[in-house]
């Protein structure tokens, strides 16, 4: 101890105990991206992750975080994580995380040495902020949080709004940890302090707003649009200014619960006239619902999902389109929406397949839509894609479910009017947004030109003034939106027939 006087050896005593207790925040890059919240991960382009961390060191818990990535807009701050096990993030799961807000640490909760304004749960989609007056419970809509995928899977992206309903003001930097709680031994990241994040100044680039009109007037125009309980019979006015706008050739409804097929077509002949000579067909099955301006000519029932048989439009080199409206069971029915995606892509093996009890023309575009409800385990929307059946001892073996023996292709669409892909929002539920209205088809016979996902709030008003909408309309409508693809075969693919 010799060349230290007493009083300064406490000192630097103190001094490296008092470090040891504040751990410095691992500080990363500002950066300013336009992300899209969609699960898929292009648009983070090379951008290095703001913290990895260690694999192995989860414990006695599945999740093992490693790679975090940071980001944000004028409008939010981007996070896209791993969790080395697979996990649906807003179901059964112990993942928080926990951010200083306005970056000091004598405001909020004392956690890691941060001052966290505000945690949120993903398992139990709760949030909590925390103020010197105590703690108060907040949802996803006053945070403007929403998340990516829905299903069940190992990285995700998520998002807050920059002007959250926070109890202290965003500051210039912000402090953030995860935590796997719910035990003890779990995992963290970082492992120890937390992730300072400086946020970008620099503007993001504009998003364009996309012209919900088709680009080509031959294209066949598909939408899907789950309709709430049989509103569109409730909300006449405010349908008719969206379907107006859209101008669909084929439209599949779900939750036509109280109302007929016939009946919903008298309705949509009156908001949709058809032009002289012409009139909309229409199928039903259970809440299903198709109307078509092209004849149908054949249609199955598959435990309540509707299968169409079309006659395609001169646009188009083939005799007919197979459509497929689907609404499987909602919520933490995995097993029951397994099965009926099984059935589905059961029915399409027979369908494309040389003598089966369909019979196909071969190069039948096939076009599946619908509110599929993909909430919980990513196998059933792996099936969908890749016709991986589960239940192979009721519903057959694995096939190549596209024309040219590849996987289906998975139409994943933007708003017309903001960088967000979300297709039902409810503001009254603890459930934040997500993707739960998809357009699938085969991409070797059929192309989209033109798609998007109609939200009103955030269109101009002068498009809204241009499309004769108004701001509210799809928000009042429905808790879904409408999902719109435009399609045509190109040139190249004209010589398959």
């Amino acid at each position: 101890m010799s060349g230290f006087p007493r009083w300064n050896y406490k000192n630097q005593l103190l001094t490296a105990l008092l470090f040891l207790y504040c751990l410095p925040a691992f500080f990363a890059s500002a950066v300013t991206l336009p992300i899209i919240v969609d699960g898929l991960t292009g648009d983070w382009g090379n951008t290095p992750p703001a913290w990895t961390d260690p694999i192995g060191d989860n414990g006695t818990s599945s999740v093992d975080f490693h790679r975090l990535w940071l980001a944000n807009d004028e409008d939010f701050i981007y996070l896209r994580f791993e969790t080395g096990a697979e996990v649906l993030l807003n179901f059964n799961n112990n993942i928080v995380i926990y951010i200083d807000w306005d970056g000091q640490p004598s405001t909020g909760l004392n956690i890691r040495n941060i001052g966290a304004d505000f945690k949120w749960e993903f398992g139990q989609r709760r949030g909590t902020t925390y103020s010197q007056s105590g703690s108060t419970a907040v949802s996803h809509t006053d945070l403007g949080f929403y998340q990516a995928p829905t299903v069940s899977s190992s990285q995700f992206e998520i998002a807050f709004s920059r002007s959250a309903n926070m109890p202290v003001a965003l500051g210039k930097t912000i402090f953030i940890l995860f935590q796997n709680e719910g035990g003890t031994n779990l995992d963290t990241l970082p492992d120890s302090s937390s992730i300072s994040y400086t946020l970008s100044s620099d503007p993001a680039p504009p998003f364009h707003h996309i012209p919900i009109v088709k680009t080509n007037t031959a294209d066949l125009r598909i939408m899907t649009y789950n309709t709430h309980n049989d509103s569109l019979f409730e909300k006449t006015d405010t349908y008719s200014r969206i379907l107006n706008a859209l101008g669909p050739d084929i439209l599949n409804f779900q939750e036509i619960y109280n109302h007929t097929g016939g009946e919903t077509a008298t309705l949509i002949s009156q908001i949709l006239p058809p032009d002289s000579g012409e009139k909309w067909y229409y199928t039903q099955s259970a809440d299903c619902v198709t109307i078509s301006r092209f004849a149908i000519l054949n249609t199955w029932n598959l435990d309540g999902n509707l299968v169409s048989l079309i006659a395609a439009p001169e646009s188009l080199p083939t005799s007919n389109i197979l459509l497929i409206n689907a609404h499987p069971p909602c919520c933490t029915d995995d097993s029951g929406r397994q099965l009926e995606i099984d059935h589905i892509m059961s029915f399409i093996r027979d369908a494309i397949t040389a003598g089966g009890s369909v019979a196909l023309q071969k190069n039948t575009p096939v076009i599946i839509v619908g509110d599929m409800n993909f909430v919980g385990l990513s196998r059933q929307l792996q099936t969908l894609l890749t016709s991986d059946i589960v239940n192979e001892s009721q519903y057959g073996t694995d096939f190549q479910p596209d024309w040219d023996a590849t996987m289906l292709s998975d139409c994943i669409s933007t708003h017309n009017s903001s960088r967000a892909a979300y297709t039902w929002r409810s503001d009254t539920s603890d459930y934040p947004p997500g993707r739960l209205d998809y357009i699938i088809y085969t991409d070797s016979v059929i192309q989209t030109s033109h798609h998007f996902i109609l939200w009103t709030p955030d269109m101009t008003p002068e498009e809204l003034i241009q499309y004769g909408l108004n701001a509210d309309d799809t928000a009042s409508a429905s808790d879904h939106l409408p999902h719109v693809a435009d399609f045509h075969t190109p040139l190249n693919l004209w010589m398959l027939w």
